[in-house]
């Protein structure tokens, strides 16, 4: 598995940095990492322009109403993504 982080500066903070060094090894991604993503790449980062659009247009279909609704939602979008649209 790999561990793609976005560009929030928060998340180059040392603990964080360290953390995914002991939890992903050499498998992370991000700013702060051995393996560097480059901003905004189209062709790179289809997670931002594909998945969790997808994702968000599941879970918003209708508005949710509590906080466990909304992570059963996501859960659900999430388990019916089809592996093969993402690789």
């Amino acid at each position: 598995m790999w561990f793609q982080q976005d560009r929030c500066p928060a998340h180059s903070a040392r603990n964080v940095t360290e953390f995914l060094n002991r939890k992903f090894g050499d498998r992370w991604i991000g700013r702060s990492g051995s393996n560097k993503w480059p901003a905004r790449s189209l062709d790179l980062t289809p997670l931002d322009f594909y998945l969790w659009g997808k994702l968000k247009a599941e879970v918003y279909r209708e508005k949710p109403t509590t906080k466990l609704d909304m992570q059963e939602r996501i859960r659900r979008a999430c388990s019916v993504i089809d592996t093969n649209e993402i690789c």
